[in-house]
């Protein structure tokens, strides 16, 4: 787009009618599990820190799921389904930056896994930057579980997870037949 096109839309709008408040695709998502496709596996650096990262576009294909268990009754637990989140997005980021959040990072590659359980992307797809480039690519247009949850701190303040689900904790969970 550029200027004369975003002015012409500007000049159409009426700001005073776009409420603030009101939800849009990069609100936080509720807390529960929820079914992704891969839009895109990028390997780039980190704007924030210039480490090399694994970034996800991960675009949710099925209302999500809430999971609650009873505090008081372990066995006892309450599944309802999450509307309203079909189309909306998830990034989630794999930091590369030291040989502890590579391990890490590895082990969430190989949470893609095919219908027999084995990780899509072989060990040989972790010897170097170029195969790892490569691998990413097999990824997009793969599904997979996402669990978001989110943290709060003593000051109060919010941070949300996601965590890539391999098909056995899945399966584990319940969450898909």
């Amino acid at each position: 787009m550029n200027t004369t096109q975003l002015d012409e839309i500007l000049r159409k709008l009426d700001a005073s009618e776009i409420d603030q408040n009101e939800p849009d695709n990069g609100t936080e998502l509720p807390d529960g599990y929820y079914l992704t496709e891969v839009m895109k596996a990028t390997l780039a650096p980190s704007k924030k820190s210039g480490d090399l990262q694994i970034g996800f576009q991960l675009r949710i294909i099925e209302n999500g799921i809430s999971i609650k268990e009873n505090k008081d009754d372990p066995e006892e637990v309450e599944i309802k389904e999450i509307t309203g989140t079909v189309g909306k997005y998830i990034f989630k980021y794999l930091f590369l930056k030291d040989e502890e959040n590579i391990k890490r990072t590895i082990k969430n590659l190989k949470k893609f896994e095919d219908e027999q359980g084995n990780p899509i992307l072989n060990d040989k797809t972790f010897n170097s930057v170029e195969s790892i480039e490569k691998g990413l690519t097999v990824l997009e247009g793969m599904n997979i579980f996402v669990e978001l949850t989110t943290k709060v701190t003593k000051d109060g303040s919010k941070s949300q997870w996601g965590n890539l689900l391999s098909w056995s904790r899945v399966e584990e969970l319940g969450l898909f037949e």
